[in-house]
């Protein structure tokens, strides 16, 4: 089971929990003769072996979990912060299926067998339910976010990524149309409150994240001149996107629940529409998606691919570290002091990737690896005057950009091109392979623009993230299998 497949079954579960929670509100509503039937009793019985089911479900999917983290520690790319967050995933999981569930299960039970007990013994079954609950969304927001975070943030996924938050909530909006409809916020049930206060904040992250991909399309045209990532940026502008988004959060907050539903969707269709448009427009200038064939890439060749996906996982880091510091100019003698160290973060990753280039002998290759090396070099020089500003912002979305497969910006070349087909498969299959070579040292050594640690938040905490393109791995070529597997098979022998 991979990570996204992971991801739908707590996401089903959490499901399935809130309906039998719903159901059972709606039997504690029930006159007091009619909850002591024994219709009633043959009911809860059944809701008690559904819950011990969501148990069993819940105990399954954590042992899945602790083995997708078994293989993700045998994965030097996968980073550290990941796998701790899908270590508490499945911790959380194994904790309610031998605690909150079976408490749950016991006490419709005892609702089901003791009519006189009725009452108590399900209000302290629906007191638990709702921790459950609590304690699944979180889960749904922990696991969306870990899998965000490894695929890769080029302009392509980002907009993919609003896209699908806003068809979630027009979906979830759209499901819960007829408790909703008609209500003031303040007059609808603690749950639905909670639904609506959840998915507010959602859609304002979403929101946020796709103002910041308006911001940075205008720098990355500058420097690419690829006019369609200008023409996003106009039709953004032209759909007044920001405070059309700022509305929908109004409409959200206020349980306008048509208007939202129709927004969202809209929305929705926008991002998807946009970001088809910039992956159109990568295979008529050339990009990865086409390639010209030549020689398949080595088990070297793809020690080095491993070793750029690393080298942007550090630099999205990075870029997110430079867009706080260039938020931060109050002090000038701090936002000096932290742009010199990015610029030496900058610098490592660049050494990182430049010893990429003697490990491969493939031209094409090796020519990608000194083009993003260029770049790199680009943007320390623009932080040690020392600033941190759109102008480095720019330079580094450039370097994403060439290491997702947007525009390996080498000139072409058959080896470039296989490259980069297989970055974009790999980042995209949330596959978890054992072993990979790595761009350089540690993980960012910056962390706030202050180094206090501060990260700014992700994006969109999305249910699944549509899949930007890229092939299951059975359905690579065989040259990329033969290839990988040579890689693998070199790698086991030296563990």
């Amino acid at each position: 089971m991979k990570m996204d497949a992971l991801q739908a079954v707590i996401e089903e579960l959490t499901r399935q929990e809130e309906r039998l929670l719903e159901t059972n509100r709606e039997l504690a509503a029930l006159p007091a003769e009619q909850l002591a039937s024994a219709a009633v009793g043959d009911q809860l019985a059944d809701h008690r072996q559904a819950e011990l089911e969501h148990a069993k479900q819940a105990s399954d999917t954590a042992q899945q979990a602790w083995r997708l983290l078994e293989e993700a520690l045998r994965n030097s790319a996968i980073e550290a912060e990941a796998m701790r967050q899908w270590a508490e995933l499945a911790e959380s999981l194994a904790g309610l299926a031998g605690r909150e569930m079976p408490a749950a299960a016991q006490s419709m039970g005892k609702a089901a067998a003791q009519p006189g007990q009725r009452p108590s013994e399900l209000d302290k079954a629906m007191r638990l339910q709702e921790q459950i609950l609590a304690t699944l969304r979180q889960l749904e927001q922990q696991a969306n976010r870990t899998i965000e975070n490894m695929i890769a943030r080029n302009f392509v996924n980002r907009l993919l990524q609003v896209a699908a938050s806003e068809r979630r909530i027009s979906e979830t909006l759209t499901k819960r149309l007829p408790s909703l409809a008609g209500a003031l916020p303040a007059d609808l049930p603690e749950d639905l409150r909670k639904t609506l206060e959840q998915l507010t904040s959602q859609h304002e992250r979403t929101r946020d994240e796709a103002g910041t991909i308006q911001d940075d399309l205008p720098g990355f045209f500058s420097r690419t001149r690829l006019e369609a990532y200008d023409t996003v940026y106009q039709e953004m502008v032209q759909k007044q996107m920001k405070p059309s988004l700022v509305d929908l959060s109004a409409r959200i907050r206020g349980n306008v629940t048509v208007g939202a539903i129709g927004a969202a969707a809209e929305w929705d269709g926008h991002f998807s529409a946009w970001a088809a448009s910039l992956k159109a427009a990568q295979r008529s200038e050339g990009g990865c998606e086409g390639g010209e064939e030549g020689e398949p890439l080595s088990a070297a060749d793809i020690e080095v691919v491993f070793g750029l996906m690393h080298a942007r996982q550090r630099e999205e880091s990075l870029r997110d570290q430079t867009r706080l510091a260039a938020r931060q100019t109050a002090d000038e003698g701090k936002h000096a002091e932290a742009a010199r160290r990015l610029a030496g973060v900058q610098e490592e990753i660049a050494g990182g990737v430049r010893g990429l280039a003697g490990r491969t002998g493939n031209p094409g290759l090796k020519k990608l690896v000194r083009a993003v090396v260029g770049e790199m070099e680009s943007a320390t020089a623009l932080l040690n005057r020392p600033r941190a500003d759109a102008d480095v912002i720019a330079v580094q979305t450039v370097i994403i950009e060439m290491l997702s497969g947007a525009d390996d910006g080498s000139g072409g070349g058959s080896g470039a091109g296989q490259a980069m087909q297989m970055m974009q498969s790999l980042s995209m299959a949330m596959g978890m392979m054992p072993g990979s070579g790595y761009a350089g040292g540690s993980k960012d050594g910056v962390s706030g623009a202050d180094g206090s640690g501060a990260k700014e938040g992700t994006a969109s905490e999305e249910r699944r993230i549509e899949k930007a393109g890229g092939a299951a791995a059975q359905e690579w070529p065989a040259e990329y299998r033969d290839a990988l597997q040579e890689y693998f098979n070199r790698r086991e022998s030296e563990l």
